[in-house]
Protein backbone atom coordinates (compact mmCIF):
# COMPACT_ATOMS: atom_id res chain seq x y z
CA UNK A 1 0.00 0.00 0.00
CA UNK A 2 1.39 3.61 -0.58
CA UNK A 3 2.47 5.10 2.41
CA UNK A 4 0.67 8.34 1.66
CA UNK A 5 -2.42 6.80 1.08
CA UNK A 6 -1.99 4.79 4.37
CA UNK A 7 -1.32 8.08 6.22
CA UNK A 8 -4.28 9.60 4.72
CA UNK A 9 -6.35 6.75 6.24
CA UNK A 10 -4.62 6.94 9.83
CA UNK A 11 -5.62 10.94 9.73
CA UNK A 12 -9.32 9.88 9.28
CA UNK A 13 -9.12 7.30 11.50
CA UNK A 14 -7.16 9.87 14.16
CA UNK A 15 -10.07 12.23 13.56
CA UNK A 16 -12.46 9.69 14.38
CA UNK A 17 -10.99 8.79 17.92
CA UNK A 18 -10.38 12.18 18.79
CA UNK A 19 -14.06 12.99 18.22
CA UNK A 20 -15.22 10.28 20.15
CA UNK A 21 -12.28 9.47 22.97
CA UNK A 22 -11.22 13.19 23.34
CA UNK A 23 -12.68 15.66 25.32
CA UNK A 24 -13.38 19.13 22.97
CA UNK A 25 -11.41 22.21 23.90
CA UNK A 26 -13.89 24.52 26.22
CA UNK A 27 -11.86 27.40 24.96
CA UNK A 28 -9.01 28.32 22.55
CA UNK A 29 -6.88 30.25 25.38
CA UNK A 30 -6.62 26.85 26.95
CA UNK A 31 -3.72 25.61 25.11
CA UNK A 32 -3.52 22.58 26.71
CA UNK A 33 -7.12 20.77 26.39
CA UNK A 34 -6.52 21.92 21.74
CA UNK A 35 -6.28 18.73 20.27
CA UNK A 36 -4.16 17.77 17.23
CA UNK A 37 -2.80 15.66 14.94
CA UNK A 38 1.31 15.64 13.92
CA UNK A 39 2.95 13.02 11.67
CA UNK A 40 6.68 12.90 13.44
CA UNK A 41 7.95 10.82 10.11
CA UNK A 42 6.60 9.46 7.07
CA UNK A 43 5.98 6.30 9.91
CA UNK A 44 4.81 7.85 13.07
CA UNK A 45 1.82 9.79 13.73
CA UNK A 46 0.52 11.01 16.53
CA UNK A 47 -2.70 12.77 18.06
CA UNK A 48 -4.73 14.37 21.19
CA UNK A 49 -3.35 16.71 23.81
CA UNK A 50 0.43 17.34 22.23
CA UNK A 51 1.33 19.04 24.93
CA UNK A 52 4.69 17.78 26.67
CA UNK A 53 4.76 15.90 30.03
CA UNK A 54 1.19 14.59 30.32
CA UNK A 55 -1.06 15.32 27.50
CA UNK A 56 -3.58 12.42 26.62
CA UNK A 57 -2.38 10.98 23.03
CA UNK A 58 -1.62 8.35 20.86
CA UNK A 59 1.29 7.52 18.87
CA UNK A 60 1.22 4.98 16.00
CA UNK A 61 4.39 3.74 14.68
CA UNK A 62 4.23 1.34 11.00
CA UNK A 63 6.81 0.05 8.61
CA UNK A 64 6.83 -0.59 5.18
CA UNK A 65 5.59 -4.40 6.00
CA UNK A 66 2.37 -2.83 7.83
CA UNK A 67 3.54 -3.98 11.36
CA UNK A 68 2.07 -1.27 13.60
CA UNK A 69 2.71 -0.36 17.12
CA UNK A 70 -0.02 1.49 19.10
CA UNK A 71 1.05 3.45 22.26
CA UNK A 72 -1.11 5.24 24.37
CA UNK A 73 -0.60 7.74 27.31
CA UNK A 74 -2.64 9.21 30.44
CA UNK A 75 -6.17 8.01 28.51
CA UNK A 76 -8.74 6.07 30.80
CA UNK A 77 -8.67 2.08 30.79
CA UNK A 78 -12.01 2.41 29.11
CA UNK A 79 -10.87 5.24 26.59
CA UNK A 80 -7.54 3.10 25.73
CA UNK A 81 -9.49 -0.01 24.89
CA UNK A 82 -12.33 1.44 22.51
CA UNK A 83 -8.71 2.82 20.86
CA UNK A 84 -7.40 -0.48 20.56
CA UNK A 85 -10.40 -2.37 19.50
CA UNK A 86 -10.91 0.45 16.88
CA UNK A 87 -7.45 0.17 15.62
CA UNK A 88 -7.43 -3.60 15.41
CA UNK A 89 -10.88 -3.21 12.99
CA UNK A 90 -8.86 -0.61 11.32
CA UNK A 91 -6.02 -3.04 10.60
CA UNK A 92 -8.38 -5.96 9.58
CA UNK A 93 -10.06 -3.61 6.89
CA UNK A 94 -6.85 -2.21 5.56
CA UNK A 95 -5.70 -6.08 5.38
CA UNK A 96 -8.55 -7.05 3.59
CA UNK A 97 -8.13 -4.01 0.99
CA UNK A 98 -4.63 -3.97 0.50
CA UNK A 99 -4.23 -5.00 -3.20
CA UNK A 100 -2.37 -8.47 -3.98
CA UNK A 101 0.94 -8.50 -6.07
Amino acid sequence: MDNNLLKQKLEEFALMMLDKYFEKPKDNQYWRQQLKITFETDFIIRFGNLYPYGGKRVRIEWDSNLIFNLTTYHLSKESEEGIKEAFNNFIEDLIKEKPKN
